[in-house]
């Protein structure tokens, strides 16, 4: 029932350069279940995995802590948490794409179902074209730097049970649905801070915070930066100081908004030819 690809109980443990694809679980985890211990996921694909309940490709149980980073997830099927479901999981996910998961209305591509007062960290992800909302926060605080969520068929961010953000260098574009919100909080939501944030094509943006720019982030390819993007040299500086490409940041007078850093002379890593 858990865990159609693996499941893993009370260990410590490395996966590099795998392709998880096709499995299914009638419960939770249709790629990976951890119910405890740590794991290291990188270089590795996540594809068209299925699961009942929660977590498409990977589901983090409690006591358990991941570290999720340079990975594909598409098309992977779940009630909710179509691509990843954790609970009261601690989370370091960066430099990954998470690209037309699917569900329902209701099944958001990322659901993260903490503790108060606990962090979970996401820096320089592309989370886009997903079948519902981007990510859904219960009770963390997530910290997001310079991740690139667009195109989802709801909302962008959805905070909710006292869930904390702080949102920095963020592109929130394209959830254009009737009553969709690039950010989206229930009444005890709470939004620690927010800077630098581009908002475009959403049908409503009511949490700008500071320094809010609002145009046209001008996609190319899968989701990075063409020439005259409002995104470019519009961030603040942060401790991030690489993008998705794993190339440095910034490269002009400030940092590009979103998980790219423009370089409008380099092609996009040849690695991303697979989503084609």
């Amino acid at each position: 029932l858990w865990g159609g690809g693996m499941y893993i109980d009370n260990s410590l443990i490395k996966i590099q350069d795998t392709v998880f694809y096709d499995n299914y679980a009638g419960s939770y985890g249709g790629g990976i279940y951890l119910n405890a211990g740590t794991i290291e996921i990188t270089n590795c694909r996540f594809e068209a995995n299925e699961v009942i309940y929660g977590g498409g490709a990977l589901m983090l149980g409690q006591s358990s802590s991941a570290t999720i980073a340079n990975n594909i997830f598409t098309a992977n099927t779940a009630g909710y948490g179509s691509a990843i479901s954790t609970d009261k999981a601690s989370v370091f996910f960066y430099n990954n794409y998470v690209l037309n998961n699917l569900g329902t209305i209701e099944t958001e591509a990322i659901s993260l179902n903490g503790t108060v007062g606990h962090e979970v960290n996401f820096y320089n992800n592309i989370i886009a074209g997903n079948s519902s909302d981007a990510i859904c926060v219960w009770r963390y605080t997530i910290n997001l730097y310079h991740n690139t969520i667009a195109d989802n068929a709801r909302h962008g961010l959805v905070l909710i049970y006292n869930a904390h953000a702080v949102i920095t260098n963020n592109i929130f574009s394209g959830h254009d649905c009737p009553g969709c919100q690039s950010i989206k909080m229930d009444s005890i939501g709470v939004i620690n801070s927010s800077t630098n944030n581009l908002f475009w094509n959403n049908t409503s943006d009511p949490y700008y915070g500071t320094s809010p720019v609002m145009g046209d982030p001008k996609f190319k390819g899968i989701y990075h930066l063409r020439a005259g993007s409002a995104a470019r040299d519009n961030g603040t500086i942060t401790f991030i100081n690489w993008d998705i490409d794993r190339e440095p940041r910034p490269k002009g007078d400030a940092p590009d908004i979103g998980a790219d850093e423009a370089s409008f002379t380099n092609l996009a890593p040849i690695f991303l030819q697979l989503l084609n």
